[in-house]
């Protein structure tokens, strides 16, 4: 069930400047689990058919609270049972880890989408856990969120904060077309081992043809790579944890203006961060720590305006630095 509230107090301090001055939706979800029984020590359940139900009456009901609507999903377990679409100019918000969301079993679709119909624009997800449920078999490439705008300029502001991602094989977020994206301090993994961490299409956060991209205080590990950027213009990882991964750290294409700041790649299967063949340019590496990587610390080729400065590289098994064929490079 849902209600309707005039309170503009947030229900978490980082909530605070989305949440004031706008009008709210609290869905507290059932008292029961599926078919009416409870498990033991679970909070009650409920199904997407009923959040569905609360998002769109949401937008109806607070049509004349102008811009930016909220939906507080209390603590608890929301079984999926098809594709969860979040409509424009909504914030979802859990109350953190004991918020849960997961898809039913043989549930095959992108649980959280942007674009219900033509682009998303100012949707911003915060506070919960969104968790792929074991049962559903190491091979079912499903994608968790999923923010896809048209290709016409419009598509614009998205965003996650305080998100945990666990388990699903398909990628993590996947955004297309979209200006203005911010991740911060999200949790986002594979999580299944190399039967799908080796999966080439498997990232946890892809991008492409964004512009004005940021990603910081992040963890992103157990997937092909930890971040796919293909043509894109403006992107900043800051204070990351990129660790882990089946294939890269960082994989970028055809992209410009890209800067890797203060961020952590260990481990990893093969280079941390590979700048491909592609006509990349302006790419910024800075005090970065590149440790235990199967492959290089970093790998460049055709591209342009490539800059490492102040890195740190620690037997990672390749070499530290290898730029081929692009121009303008700096290493120090």
């Amino acid at each position: 069930m849902f209600h309707l509230s005039g309170n503009r107090s947030a229900p978490h301090p980082d909530l605070e400047p989305l949440y004031s001055s706008i009008q709210s939706v609290i869905f507290t979800g059932l008292t029961s689990y599926e078919q009416g029984q409870s498990r033991p020590g679970e909070a009650g359940t409920v199904n997407n058919r009923e959040l569905q139900v609360a998002l769109f009456s949401s937008l109806m009901l607070l049509k004349a609270a102008g811009s930016g609507r909220k939906i507080l999903l209390k603590n608890g377990r929301y079984v999926l049972h098809s594709m969860l679409k979040i409509p424009s100019s909504v914030i979802l918000g859990g109350e953190g880890s004991g918020t849960v969301l997961v898809p039913a079993a043989g549930f095959r679709d992108s649980i959280l989408i942007g674009n219900v119909s033509g682009n998303p624009k100012n949707v911003h997800l915060r506070d919960f856990r969104i968790q792929n449920m074991p049962d559903t078999g190491s091979f079912v490439k499903r994608i968790a969120v999923a923010f896809k705008g048209s290709g016409i300029p419009g598509a614009k502001n998205v965003s996650l904060k305080n998100v945990s991602i666990d388990n699903f094989s398909g990628g993590g977020v996947v955004v297309k077309n979209i200006d203005s994206i911010m991740i911060d301090n999200c949790d986002v993994n594979g999580g299944l081992g190399a039967l799908t961490n080796k999966d080439k299409l498997n990232y946890n956060l892809s991008f492409m043809d964004c512009a004005d991209v940021s990603v910081t205080n992040s963890r992103l590990s157990e997937a092909f790579a930890g971040i796919m950027v293909d043509d894109c213009d403006g992107v900043s990882v800051i204070k990351t944890d990129i660790s882990r991964n089946g294939g890269y750290g960082v994989r970028i294409f055809g992209s410009k203006n890209v800067e890797v700041v203060s961020s952590f790649f260990e481990g990893n299967d093969r280079s941390a961060l590979i700048v491909e063949k592609g006509g990349s340019e302006k790419i910024a590496l800075r005090n970065n720590i590149f440790q235990y990587n199967t492959g290089y610390g970093v790998e460049a080729y055709l591209a342009r305006e490539v800059k490492t400065v102040g890195n740190t590289y620690l037997q990672n098994r390749d070499g530290e630095v290898v730029v081929k064929s692009s121009m303008i490079s700096v290493v120090e």
